[in-house]
């Protein structure tokens, strides 16, 4: 199982955020076979944050680049093809509404995960959390023909209230 982590989450890993991190080891715990992977647009957001973002922000981006591999988060790459395909998807799901149309960096993101088959996205975003609802979400995707197009986008604090199994 593919789970695809956004920017935000690899930001509060690093920060060491207690639902991040509570949700990455609840999945790891529960799904033996689950691999995050981090999508192409994601890495560029971290490494914008960390050439131009406020000081806090360089050291978090820095830390999570750094420690990718670490924490076990594979960086994905998308070949020539694949970026066109994920730009059109990107486009559909902005012009249909699902997402409003400044918000190409979500699009993109969502488009890559479900491009390489994720099964869920985590993110703490809420345009990509509201684009799932749409009505033309899903029909998209499907229209698209991408493996991802069930794919959940899911914040790391509904898996922690939802599967945690804390020490209570």
């Amino acid at each position: 199982m593919l789970i695809a982590v956004d920017t935000n989450v690899l930001m509060d890993y690093a920060a060491e955020e207690a639902d991040v991190i509570d949700a990455v080891t609840t999945i790891r715990t529960r799904l033996k076979s689950a691999r995050f992977i981090v999508t192409p647009t994601a890495i560029q957001e971290l490494a914008k944050l960390y050439e131009a973002g406020e000081e806090e922000e360089r050291l978090l981006a820095r830390k999570a680049l750094c420690s990718l591999r670490e924490w076990q988060f594979e960086p994905m790459n998308l070949v020539a093809a694949g970026h066109g395909v994920v730009e059109q998807i990107c486009l559909k799901l902005r012009v249909r509404g699902c997402l409003p149309h400044e918000e190409v960096n979500d699009g993109l993101v969502i488009a890559e995960a479900a491009l390489l088959g994720c099964e869920i996205l985590l993110s703490a975003d809420h345009h990509m959390l509201a684009a799932q609802e749409h009505p033309r979400f899903r029909r998209t995707l499907e229209e698209c023909e991408v493996d991802g197009d069930t794919m959940i986008v899911a914040t790391p604090r509904k898996i922690v209230k939802n599967f945690f199994r804390g020490t209570n």
